[in-house]
């Protein structure tokens, strides 16, 4: 077992490079930080490259049945992401899923997100995702990387076991109809509500960013609209509490709420 005790090891200073997003899309490789985050990539297959371990921070240990690296506390306080670490650092290999990644059967539930700008929106979203057993999460129109530290940390590691895929409007809208999905765009605008609306069947609902909404592109292609009705003089919901809320409709329609 290695040991790192200087910050001016060059290892350490790569790692810390991949906070940064263009460093992880050139390396293709990705920080992770905490025990949680990093069994849920663990379990789900992803490569685990190196493993990082401090012995003063560890709260839990966990058998990844990997070799590990033994870092100084003041080297692994460097390159930890959050204030208080869990004494636990991986450097993982993520999956680019794509649109064929995503398993074809009946009565599908898709999560689209359109422009999305906050990484612990984007977060919250997976993790909810996560919760409700939904086949997928699409992101078009990109502004976040899915491995962003904010992302896995606001997803607890949900981000590598949900299907997280990034596609274009176009040949998203192309993968629904193949698929035979029931295309519903969220809007305020609606006049439907959605404990109106029958989520039994395949369905794909879009969000749009909260400081955007939905483009033309998925207003016009939506097989119809649909919304939370909320007090006259709020704006919106959050949109990660908006997905919630509509997620978890789905699930109770669907049969699938534990007493």
């Amino acid at each position: 077992m290695s040991k790192i005790t200087s910050t001016q090891n060059q290892k350490i200073k790569d790692l810390i490079k991949l906070r940064k997003s263009n460093k992880r899309k050139k390396t293709g490789l990705v920080l992770v930080d905490g025990l949680r985050e990093i069994k849920e990539a663990y379990n789900s297959n992803f490569k685990i490259q190196e493993l990082f371990f401090c012995p003063e921070l560890i709260k839990e240990d966990y058998d990844f049945k990997l070799n590990k690296t033994q870092l100084s506390e003041k080297v692994f306080k460097k390159i930890a992401y959050p204030e208080n670490p869990d004494g636990w650092l991986a450097l993982v290999k993520p999956s680019n899923f794509t649109l064929k990644d995503i398993n074809s059967k009946k009565e599908m539930f898709i999560i689209i997100l359109e422009g999305l700008e906050k990484p612990g929106n984007l977060g919250a979203i997976i993790r909810t995702a996560s919760a409700v057993k939904a086949d997928a999460v699409i992101i078009n129109d990109q502004k976040i990387d899915p491995y962003n530290p904010n992302v896995i940390r606001a997803s607890t590691g949900m981000v590598f076991s949900t299907k997280t895929v990034v596609a274009k409007q176009e040949e998203t809208y192309n993968w629904l109809k193949n698929n035979k999905l029931n295309i519903l765009a969220t809007s305020s605008k609606s006049r439907k509500s959605y404990y109106d609306t029958n989520f039994k069947k395949s369905t794909a609902l879009i969000f749009g960013s909260e400081a955007f909404g939905l483009s033309d592109f998925w207003f016009k292609k939506a097989d119809s609209l649909v919304k939370i009705p909320i007090r006259k003089d709020l704006d919106s919901l959050n949109v990660s509490v908006s997905v919630a809320v509509f997620a978890f409709e789905v699930l109770r329609q669907r049969g699938g709420l534990v007493d």
